[in-house]
């Protein structure tokens, strides 16, 4: 993900909850909260930085999986779509029922 400029960086969030490792440009105050640096994948900040982590995921299926899983564990227990629900209506002043 090379963008220069996301709002929120939802394709990221996408690609970890399907257990992919990523590698994505460092948007900071976007994607540098829930991309956790040689955990679920690597942040870059220059161009030239970026075939570097993309050859070692491509070379290491153990290094791949295991980032892919840290990626779709956090997604899960942070970016569940309920919470995310309930935290829209929150915003615009719903009351949220309990399950």
């Amino acid at each position: 993900f090379a963008s220069r400029e996301e709002g929120f960086g939802t394709v990221v969030i996408e690609a970890m909850a399907f257990g992919l490792p990523v590698v994505a440009r460092r948007l900071p105050g976007v994607n540098d909260s829930f991309v956790e640096q040689g955990v679920s994948g690597y942040l870059f900040d220059r161009d030239e930085d970026y075939a570097g982590p993309v050859g070692d995921l491509v070379r290491d299926e153990t290094r791949r999986r295991a980032m892919g899983a840290a990626g779709r564990a956090f997604v899960a227990a942070r970016y569940d779509i309920k919470h995310v629900a309930a935290s829209y209506m929150d915003v615009y002043g719903f009351p949220v029922r309990p399950d």
